[in-house]
């Protein structure tokens, strides 16, 4: 316990905790898990079984690259699941590539 309490003054950006206090959270159940760059890029790493598009997740993960490369490589969906999320989010990133604005509305409840 006081190693870990040494590293927590020297990473002040840093939360520490053990595993067991990790929950599921339905409402992350959209949330790709995403690798940040130096300069603020974001990537796709992968994508929860759970993944559903909708107007809410199109317009927040509009800056998020490699987002079908990480559903294709992803073993949580089958290969007709995999083609079609991809293929989805191809479209829309196409959409909003072309200048169109989507307004996800309220979307609070994450559906």
């Amino acid at each position: 316990m006081d190693r870990r309490n040494s590293l927590r003054t020297d990473h002040t950006d840093v939360k520490w905790m053990t595993y067991d206090r990790l929950r599921p959270n339905e409402g992350a159940r959209n949330f790709p898990c995403v690798k940040v760059s130096t300069d603020k890029d974001l990537t796709a790493l992968s994508f929860p079984p759970t993944t559903e598009i909708d107007l809410w997740s199109i317009a927040n993960w509009n800056k998020i690259q490699g987002k079908s490369k990480a559903v294709l490589a992803s073993p949580h969906f089958d290969k007709t699941r995999q083609r079609f999320l991809a293929d989805r989010l191809d479209y829309w990133d196409e959409i909003l590539a072309s200048g169109v604005q989507i307004s996800p509305g309220d979307n609070s409840e994450g559906e």
